[in-house]
């Protein structure tokens, strides 16, 4: 007989950041920067964890460069949760998918400018970089189109500022102390759908 596991799991939807006491006056003192020293290759990093994703349209040079210049999650909420939660690294795809910095044209379709995205498992990527899908596996990606979102300086600013809002809200004047800090508080509905 399988064995089913019926513990309760949590998403980022499932659970909301309880305020505490701050000290802090702005979220211009809350620090972002980490720095880690791998243990295997002895290098080290210095800078706010934060990649792009190995995928095709969004893993590119020019999208680390910015995110060096300046810095699985779908909003800001998602990176604040990850790094509450004790991420050490938060890795992002969807939410940089369709910005200038992405590989891929911008295609006008029914009046909207649109890119297209995809993860190194989708059929379109084996396509592209071997040929198609070998008859062994299953392509496990999608290709979908995203709105075209221009230069990404304005996501990555609002998940960094999300990301000092939330420091702020705890009282971690690092992003070293926010798991510290961090106590979630378990909801059934986080989201407003009065405006959408």
């Amino acid at each position: 007989m399988p064995r089913i596991d019926v513990d309760v799991k949590l998403d980022f939807k499932d659970v909301l950041f309880r305020p505490k006491r701050s000290s802090l006056k702005s979220r211009s003192e809350v620090d972002l920067r980490r720095t880690f020293t791998f243990r295997n290759s002895k290098q080290s990093y210095h800078g706010i964890p934060i990649i792009a994703a190995n995928m095709d349209t969004t893993g590119t040079f020019e999208m680390a460069q910015v995110l060096s210049k300046d810095g699985g999650c779908s909003c800001p909420g998602d990176v604040a949760k990850a790094f509450g939660a004790g991420a050490d690294f938060v890795m992002l795809g969807g939410m940089l998918a369709g910005h200038d910095q992405c590989a891929g044209e911008v295609i006008e379709k029914n009046g909207r400018k649109v890119k297209l995205f995809y993860g190194m498992s989708s059929d379109t990527a084996m396509k592209k970089h071997v040929g198609g899908v070998a008859e062994y596996r299953a392509s496990e990606g999608r290709t979908v189109e995203v709105p075209y979102r221009g230069d990404v300086e304005a996501t990555i600013r609002d998940i960094l500022g999300g990301l000092r809002s939330t420091c702020t809200y705890v009282g971690a004047a690092k992003l070293k102390e926010l798991s510290r800090r961090t106590t979630f508080i378990r909801v059934t509905q986080q989201a407003s759908h009065m405006f959408t």
